[in-house]
């Protein structure tokens, strides 16, 4: 696995290098024409936004059932957020923050936002901060038309808008470390045994987090001359969902009450990426002093923790992306056990048997079940391939990296890539530009629980995969 992964990353660091800038001419460099930047080679940086909220009722995504989960009401409205970043050789990225549950349909959009701009598609980042209380656009919600209409026409103008609005700017990047703002979802009882934040008997207690939360919020800062400054926002949770008067209402969740925050005290505009929290959630089980569970309250507190943010300025220089298709090794069960679980997940999907008997049944069988989801994961997985292929992107402006991971990494994974990093300062991103499940670390594998039950590839990928995006920022940064 690891010599084709080897050749392969080569393979495609050598002819899949899209970097703009890197090309001899502007249409390898992704050029998008307009008046060019500052003779000093300083960025022009723009925003734009707009409201996707659907116009009626919808399925909401997450939790596995969202032709079930259909809202009922509003809490707080859906944004899209853009940020254009232009170099002075005229290369574009546009990187967008989207209040949606994954990035589904959004991403097959591109093209549309690629035609209305003229920024190349590759050039374009799509990432989609998680919340529970908004739609993710897959097969279960493809069918509701003027809600897709609505947000194809939402990241068109946000992006047009983003355009016209660049302004040359000065970046600076600085880091806060946050308290009671993000837990690791799965913990230690009292035992020695882990559980997860939603699945396991916590009947021995609750001892302590499987491990500390990476509480690092990053922030970059584009200063434009007589006009709003441009912030972008890197913070790793995973937005619980907040429910309102019915847990069936549609809202932005922390993200938004982040964002808003924000904006009304700096009058600032900005976009908000959410890191690796494939493993941590925003409020905790058992720490309640430091956790905020109201998310009004958590979006207030997390922009005062921004707000002390101390800055340094960052070079500005080329606008680069890079991509590569990955080839991922699928963790397979064996047959008799594959089967096993189709039939309880088949069975639990028709109402037929409860929750509890999807584990209590597989047990009688000597399966250890965690949930109907963990059986529907390990029965789809039966009729895969050996590996699946998918798209992993990595960008870089100035001293900056950008991550794109289209799964749900845990911290760990983010950790490393942020420190091994060549950069000055990198932003990782998961659920952008794709979905594919989680990929736990190889920490995480030690002790299970609902994302390593439910993931598709075995142990060790999350860790070459984030030495794929360390290579690429690397590549980029000796282009620079």
């Amino acid at each position: 696995m690891k010599k084709l992964f080897c050749l392969l990353l080569a393979l495609a660091m050598t002819f899949s290098l899209m970097a703009c800038g890197g090309g001899d001419s502007k249409e390898e460099a992704g050029a998008t024409g307009g008046n060019s930047a500052k003779a000093d080679g300083g960025f022009r940086v723009g925003y734009g936004k707009a409201n996707i909220t659907p116009d009626g009722p919808v399925g909401m995504g997450g939790y596995g059932r969202s032709d079930q989960r259909i809202s009922t009401g509003v809490l707080s409205y859906l944004y899209v957020t853009c940020v254009a970043i232009t170099d002075a050789d005229d290369n574009t990225i546009l990187l967008y923050g989207m209040d949606l549950c994954a990035p589904g349909d959004a991403y097959r959009f591109r093209d549309n936002v690629a035609a209305a701009t003229g920024v190349p598609a590759d050039n374009i980042v799509m990432s989609a901060s998680h919340t529970h209380s908004a739609p993710d656009y897959t097969v279960q919600t493809a069918g509701q038309g003027g809600a897709l209409n609505k947000l194809k026409e939402g990241l068109v103008e946000a992006a047009e808008t983003a355009m016209e609005d660049r302004k040359p700017a000065k970046m600076f990047g600085g880091a806060i470390d946050t308290k009671g703002m993000n837990f690791v979802r799965h913990y230690v009882c009292n035992d020695g045994s882990y559980c997860g934040d939603n699945f396991g008997s916590a009947a021995s207690g609750l001892a302590g987090h499987a491990s500390e939360a990476d509480p690092q919020l990053q922030m970059i800062k584009f200063t434009r001359e007589g006009d709003n400054d441009v912030y972008i926002a890197n913070f790793q949770t995973h937005p619980h969902q907040t429910g309102g008067s019915s847990k069936y209402d549609l809202s932005a969740d922390v993200v938004g009450e982040f964002r808003l925050n924000m904006e009304e005290a700096l009058g600032c505009e900005i976009a908000y990426f959410t890191g690796a929290g494939g493993n941590i959630n925003s409020r905790s089980r058992i720490d309640e002093e430091n956790a905020t569970a109201d998310f009004r309250a958590w979006g207030k507190k997390m922009a005062d923790y921004a707000q002390k943010v101390e800055y340094t300025e960052l070079a500005t220089g080329k606008v680069q992306a890079s991509r590569m298709t990955y080839q991922g090794q699928i963790n397979h069960a064996d047959d008799a056990f594959a089967a096993i679980c189709r039939d309880l997940r088949t069975r639990w999907d028709k109402g037929e048997i409860t929750y509890a008997e999807v584990t209590t049944l597989g047990a009688e069988h000597g399966i250890h079940l965690n949930s109907p989801y963990h059986a529907g994961a390990v029965a789809s997985r039966a009729s895969m391939g050996n590996y699946s292929e998918f798209d992993i992107s990595a960008y870089s402006f100035g001293d900056v990296g950008f991550v794109a991971a289209p799964y749900e990494m845990f911290d760990t994974n983010g950790k490393y890539i942020k420190e091994t990093s060549p950069f000055a300062m990198t932003i990782v991103a998961e659920l952008a530009n794709g979905s594919n499940g989680y990929f736990p670390s190889e920490f995480a594998f030690g002790y299970g629980g609902y994302e390593v039950d439910t993931t598709k590839y075995v142990c060790g990928t999350a860790e070459e995969l984030a030495d794929s995006f360390v290579s690429m920022l690397t590549e980029q940064r000796n282009n620079q």
